[in-house]
């Protein structure tokens, strides 16, 4: 992965559910910087995994007008949703992430799914955010009526 992707800036992003709640993250080791999103406890770890995209893809388009980014998750359900047409984008939230996606120019992103807890350092830091944001984070007002009605 670090010779193929190397002029790119990894992005990873993870999502976890406890007893008290769901929680999203993403990481960028390079900078360093992290974000961390709380959910209630009926949201689903897939909304939360497509949020972590969601708001990573409007990070880079806020911050960076030219670049190469590569985004990284375990979360392949995800990662497939995206990728599909957007004509069987199977959520709302899907659907934006590809207009999204297709809003960026002179700007490349690609995905990249890793299996998840198999010791792939930066994608294990993200894990444990994710973790804490589910236990301890304050919630976060990005939940769609997909995830309240399905």
């Amino acid at each position: 992965m670090s010779q193929q992707f190397s002029h790119y800036i990894q992005i990873f992003t993870d999502d976890s559910k406890s007893d008290l709640g769901v929680g999203a993250a993403l990481w960028i080791p390079s900078l360093p910087r992290h974000y961390s999103f709380s959910f209630p406890s009926f949201t689903s770890i897939f909304h939360a995994e497509q949020v972590a995209i969601h708001q990573t893809l409007l990070f880079i388009k806020e911050n960076f007008t030219v670049g190469y980014f590569l985004i990284i998750s375990d979360s392949l359900s995800a990662l497939q949703s995206i990728t599909n047409s957007p004509i069987n984008a199977n959520s709302s939230l899907s659907l934006l992430i590809i207009i999204l996606v297709k809003s960026l120019f002179r700007v490349t992103v690609e995905f990249l799914w890793v299996p998840s807890h198999v010791g792939i350092t930066h994608n294990e830091t993200v894990d444990r955010l994710a973790e804490e944001a589910s236990i301890s984070g304050s919630p976060s007002n990005i939940l769609h009526l997909s995830e309240i009605y399905p």
